[in-house]
């Protein structure tokens, strides 16, 4: 392997043990504000805070979007890291990824979709009661006594879309990339000899050549 590569998977290594990090202290924390407090609305334990504080650090993230910048950074990381391994993978089993990342693609696509909608029309009618907080606005639907915070369903639903797209994008990439070494048809001057082309030995001088035509001419006449 060389330096360039092994100075890569360094790189994708220390981004996925990062970003592993980052998304399990976000579940704990979603986990722990979820039994200390009294949640109405799902999301809101991710949406409502921003960390670091930002009288401490001029630079802060919700927990969501931790969460949304964690999780696309280790799939991408483990699917490069793992490519090799991936590469060797059965046609059939490729395709089946394949399939189940497209149907997650297409599926989420469409929740971002009507999130989109229904939080633009859930801010122009905040803006006309002026009361407009686009962290507070939620889907009632379908469930009324337990809605999703707008935020925090869109940006979750955008990272199945990513992931989807992303992944189908992958194996889509492995199934063109040929095997170095292995398998294949060789070429028709490799397959017939290094000395041999298509229609007999081929010519390495001048004497050489008119044996060759002789031959030739004497396989036409004999059709």
């Amino acid at each position: 392997m060389s330096e360039d590569s092994d100075w890569s998977n360094r790189i994708l290594q220390i981004v996925a043990y990062v970003s592993f990090g980052i998304v399990l202290v976000v579940l704990w924390y979603a986990a722990l504000s979820s039994l200390t407090e009294d949640l109405t609305t799902v999301g809101a334990n991710l949406v409502n805070v921003e960390f670091p504080p930002p009288s401490i650090f001029p630079v802060y993230l919700k927990p969501i979007t931790w969460l949304y910048v964690g999780s696309l950074g280790l799939l991408y990381s483990e699917m490069e890291l793992n490519k090799e391994r991936m590469k060797m993978l059965s046609p059939g089993s490729k395709t089946l990824v394949k399939l189940a990342a497209f149907l997650v693609a297409v599926v989420f696509f469409y929740e971002i979709c009507y999130n989109f909608v229904l939080w633009g029309g859930e801010i122009a009618a905040a803006v006309v009661f002026g009361n407009l907080n686009p962290d507070t606005l939620v889907n009632k639907f379908p469930d009324l006594k337990e809605p999703w915070n707008l935020v925090f369903a869109t940006k979750l639903w955008t990272v199945f879309f990513i992931a989807g797209v992303y992944v189908f994008w992958f194996f889509s990439r492995l199934e063109n990339v040929k095997p170095v070494g292995g398998g294949g048809t060789a070429p028709p001057a490799q397959a017939a000899g290094a000395g041999a082309g298509l229609l007999g030995p081929r010519p390495s001088s001048t004497r050489g050549l008119s044996e060759w035509a002789s031959w030739s001419a004497g396989l036409r006449r004999s059709y």
